[in-house]
């Protein structure tokens, strides 16, 4: 086990510091390391930005609803300015 863990360690520090293209290799390394990095605070952001927005808009809604006698809340849908029976107390 121990072998083949240094012959694995050995053969990447051959490929990262060949004299003639480890220079090349260990930057397109970093290059890709930094944009997978990026990739995935933006999509994090992306998710936070759309779960911001919808419970902003659900608190809208729910603020500008009105209560019926039965208890059950009308939502108005501002598009086409038809209540919407929606559930709640």
């Amino acid at each position: 086990m121990q072998l083949a863990l240094g012959m694995a360690l050995g053969c990447g520090l051959m490929y990262f510091f060949d004299p003639q293209q480890g220079n090349r290799r260990r930057k397109m390394a970093w290059d890709r390391g930094r944009a997978m990095l990026r990739r995935g605070w933006r999509a994090a952001d992306s998710r936070r930005r759309k779960v911001v927005s919808d419970l902003q808009g659900k608190r809208q809604a729910l603020m500008h609803s009105q209560a019926t006698e039965d208890g059950q809340r009308m939502v108005e849908d501002v598009a086409t300015r038809v209540p919407i029976r929606g559930s709640g107390g």
